[in-house]
């Protein structure tokens, strides 16, 4: 888990209002999905962090806390497989500054 995240992680409904906060006010940041996975994950919300984390990737490929995450919440190595075609396909989608391309390489490993 994300160490900011972790004096929140017992106040799972503040936790979960900030994150919503954030994607309100800025719905076309990366962080503010990447932020909504990481709290559904600390929740146990398997499914609504893949797709907050995937969401974050869409927007940025070089989110790589989004690209951990995404990886992190993936509970067999099928799922992992497919979260990682999933990055390459934006990775060729998207321009890329080396950050997503630096965490791919690393994650796939």
């Amino acid at each position: 888990m994300v160490s900011w995240l972790q004096p929140i992680a017992g106040c799972a409904t503040e936790a979960r209002q900030r994150a919503d906060e954030a994607l309100r006010l800025d719905p076309h940041s990366p962080d503010s999905h990447a932020v909504s996975g990481w709290v559904a994950a600390a929740a146990g919300a398997k499914p609504a962090a893949r797709n907050a984390f995937q969401a974050a990737i869409s927007l940025s490929v070089d989110d790589a806390s989004a690209i951990r995450g995404l990886l992190n919440v993936c509970d067999t190595r099928e799922d992992a497989i497919e979260a990682l075609h999933f990055v390459e396909r934006e990775l060729e989608r998207q321009t890329v500054f080396g950050d997503g391309l630096q965490a791919y390489r690393e994650a796939s490993r």
